[in-house]
């Protein structure tokens, strides 16, 4: 009597982190246990789909230049067994988030402890600006805090500028 169940690969989601590496099994069952191919469609490079000893696994080390949006993306996975039955396509969806923290070093002054120092309209003394919205400085940052400044100068959280009051008219 032939084999004639279709293998069933079920929907998967895998959740992973710049930098970090993901092992996910994507489940796989007809019965028979014996698979003899899988065959990606839309899965991307930086992703490796392997089928060893009847058993379906994903691994990848997403980088910076892989983060998804909340939605993430998708690829869809087929797997033939040995009798030549072919499942339905399975989608698998993926997220990578950036969980990474910049690093903050070069933010000490020429003073003791972290001071700096800073001019109106420019960088802090010691700072590299992070490109704007870029990806290979882990999330970015949203709104930086000051204290200390004497009252005619302050600190705007959402440019990371210094402004003078009294240049400004205020």
């Amino acid at each position: 009597i032939a084999d004639t169940r279709k293998p069933k690969v079920t929907a998967t989601t895998i959740n992973a982190e710049v930098d970090k590496e993901v092992s996910q099994v994507i489940p796989v069952s007809d019965g028979s246990g014996q698979y003899a191919s899988v065959t990606p469609t839309g899965m991307p490079g930086w992703m490796t789909l392997a089928l060893e000893n009847n058993v379906l696994t994903v691994t990848a080390t997403p980088g910076p230049g892989h983060v998804t949006s909340a939605e993430g993306g998708t690829f869809s996975v087929t797997v033939t067994d040995k009798n030549g039955n072919t499942s339905e396509p399975a989608t698998i969806k993926y997220t990578v988030v950036d969980n990474r923290v910049p690093d903050l070093s070069s933010l000490k002054g020429s003073g003791s402890g972290t001071d700096l120092t800073g001019t109106e309209g420019k960088s802090v003394q010691g700072w590299t600006d992070l490109p704007k919205d870029a990806t290979g400085y882990g999330p970015k940052i949203k709104e930086w805090k000051v204290e200390g400044l004497p009252k005619e100068v302050t600190f705007n959280s959402k440019t990371g500028k210094l402004e003078n009051k009294i240049a400004s008219g205020e």
